[in-house]
């Protein structure tokens, strides 16, 4: 071993140095950034992007999970998981991914303020990435408040979800004030769409109310989605595939413009495509006689006329029509909904 080393080495590497004298020496992307390259100025909107990015990555499967435990979606494929969903179980396994990704999401968005502060000094209080940083932060920790009963912070115990809901409203008034600093309505409107979450979260309805008022009806921020980079699991699942859809939901159910009478055009909040129908017209029907595609989704996505696991038609969902559709984190038609569900409590 040791000759080899000595008489075998060294001319591998005397070659490999004629093969560099020919190139340049330059290294145009060094790997890993230093942690105190990034404080610079002009580098803190993409520290922002980070953060935004962080809570991104998990905007679309709360939508795609939630959606197949709740009768928003149906699982109509598969998979191990919607098996399991439709029997009611989701084990503290399936949260895991969830729980850890939205803590993550809310701490970046805690140090990457930390770093403006230092880096941008006064000048924070009144940027708009700030008050968009703020926003992130708010609707990190609201999501948790949502979705779970207990939280941990700071390597803390266990803590209520309330105090996901106290640290969302901490975080959305900061988004309401730096965004009048910075001049940004968004960031002001996002802050106070955030709060009457919260409020609702926590149910205080007079201060979600209140908080409501202030946002317009065509209001809408959104979790940021890309046709490649980081696309959305609900269209890759009912449009690329066919393991989710509207089939047996409320949706396909009462808003069905052939059941609801009244309605000739069915419900345009809720817009699905009918891809395949069954070949039985009984109800239920005889699976085994499969189904007949409607050619209504011929050439979009993947086609699929029946759903993935071969025991329903396909009815797709089309609230997100694109790979790259952007998920609504907070809008002023919820603001609206908050309003009704008061008045009708």
């Amino acid at each position: 071993m040791k000759q080899r080393t000595r008489f075998g080495l060294w001319p591998l590497i005397a070659g490999f140095s004629v093969l560099l004298s020919g190139c340049t020496l330059e290294v145009l992307n060094p790997g890993a950034i230093l942690d105190e390259d990034l404080n610079t100025p002009s580098l803190m909107p993409i520290v922002v992007a980070g953060s935004s990015a962080e809570l991104n990555d998990i905007m679309d499967g709360y939508s795609f999970t939630g959606g197949r435990l709740t009768d928003e979606l149906s699982g109509t494929g598969s998979y191990f998981s919607t098996g399991q969903y439709r029997l009611g179980r989701f084990t503290r396994d399936d949260s895991e991914g969830f729980w850890e990704q939205t803590h993550e999401a809310a701490w970046a968005s805690g140090e990457a303020w930390a770093r403006l502060q230092t880096v941008l000094e006064s000048a924070a209080s009144t940027s708009s990435d700030a008050a968009r940083l703020w926003y992130l932060m708010g609707t990190a920790h609201q999501r948790l408040g949502e979705n779970f009963c207990d939280v941990v912070y700071d390597k803390g115990g266990l803590q209520p979800r309330t105090a996901s809901f106290d640290s969302a409203i901490i975080a959305f008034n900061q988004a309401k004030a730096i965004g009048a600093a910075a001049n940004s309505d968004k960031y002001i409107s996002a802050g106070w769409g955030g709060l009457a979450q919260a409020h609702v979260g926590l149910g205080d309805w007079s201060s979600a109310v209140a908080a409501a008022g202030n946002v317009a009806t065509d209001y809408l921020i959104e979790a940021i989605y890309h046709q490649a980079a980081n696309s959305n699991q609900v269209y890759n699942e009912t449009w690329g595939r066919a393991e989710v859809g509207v089939w047996a939901t409320p949706v396909q159910r009462q808003y069905n413009p052939t059941v609801v009478n009244y309605k000739s055009t069915g419900d345009p909040r809720v817009p699905y495509t009918v891809c395949g129908e069954w070949t039985d017209t009984n109800r239920p029907p005889d699976v085994t006689l499969g189904v007949t595609p409607t050619g209504t989704c011929t050439g979009q996505g993947s086609g699929a006329t029946q759903g993935a696991g071969g025991l329903t038609a396909h009815h797709r969902q089309d609230k997100y029509t694109e790979r790259g559709s952007n998920v609504p984190t907070i809008s002023g038609t919820e603001m609206r909904l908050i309003e009704a569900e008061n008045a009708v409590r």
